[in-house]
């Protein structure tokens, strides 16, 4: 399982009808060279310190997911995208973790090549083809999400 700070997420298919206790979207950036976006946390996060991760976000109450995303999109990365930018996404995914259950929506997005302003959550960004981040250090999600869109 890890320390604290790197503990994975236990996936599960909820047998009915759940209120999560927080909403999140992953969302699995691709450019036009078919690269992925992936953004290095801070050394001082508090979850998964110093590893590459999506860009991923928490919604906000009575936040619906594509307007959530396309908020945290703009604080995370300084781009302004619109659902024309939304290549797919899939159906939920329930997960429990530190004794709270989640759920996410994933999300695919095509990247159209703007500049990008990275918040303080993020201490660079890499556009990398998705069989070569062997080696790097990624958050659980990464891979799944590669999976997940391939």
């Amino acid at each position: 399982m890890g320390n604290s700070k790197t503990a994975v997420p236990e996936k599960f298919n909820p047998e009915k009808e759940i209120s999560p206790d927080v909403r999140i979207f992953n969302a699995l950036i691709f450019n036009e060279k078919g690269e992925i976006l992936l953004l290095k946390r801070s050394e001082d996060d508090r979850y998964f310190p110093g590893h590459y991760n999506i860009l991923s976000g928490k919604l906000e109450d009575k936040e619906g997911y594509i307007e959530g995303l396309m908020r945290e999109v703009k604080e995370e990365i300084g781009v302004e995208i619109s659902s024309s930018n939304i290549i797919e996404q899939q159906g939920f995914e329930f997960t429990r973790w530190k004794g709270i259950i989640w759920k996410m929506q994933p999300f695919r997005i095509l990247f159209s090549g703007e500049e990008m302003v990275l918040n303080e959550e993020h201490l660079r960004y890499v556009w990398i083809k998705p069989e070569e981040v062997d080696g790097l250090e990624l958050t659980p999600q990464v891979m799944d999400m590669i999976e997940r869109f391939s």
